[in-house]
């Protein structure tokens, strides 16, 4: 193989690999929550009740924001807050919706002490 064709090849394989990354961060990633919710269960931070997880449904209804609200977040947010939500093998969506959602407002508080506009984050 010649290096002009070596050239194509790995520039092949960076061109798909950049499109795999941005496709993923098109949808919701899918996150191992069982993991975090049973060290929580096992350190009694969140107790069961009436037969139902909290920390599970906590993950659900989060989860659940995030796909209705994924496309809103900027890319760039998306995945560093993914990355943040899912360190040392640990995932959780409520950590990366509560990621976004600070990200985002600390957007808004920074425009507006640029146009210097005062109030509340919202």
């Amino acid at each position: 193989m010649n290096t002009r064709m070596l050239r194509y090849a790995l520039a092949a394989i960076l061109l798909a690999g950049a499109l795999q990354a941005a496709a993923a961060l098109e949808n919701v990633p899918t996150i191992d929550t069982d993991r975090m919710c049973r060290a929580a269960a096992a350190a009694d931070v969140m107790s069961v009740r009436d037969g139902s997880d909290p920390c599970i449904e906590d993950e659900i209804a989060a989860r659940d924001q995030l796909q209705r609200e994924w496309r809103d977040f900027p890319s760039s947010d998306r995945a560093y807050c993914g990355r943040l939500a899912t360190m040392a093998g640990v995932g959780s969506y409520v950590q990366m919706l509560t990621c976004l959602e600070m990200e985002r407002e600390v957007r808004i508080l920074r425009q507006r002490e640029q146009t210097g506009s005062t109030g509340g984050a919202r």
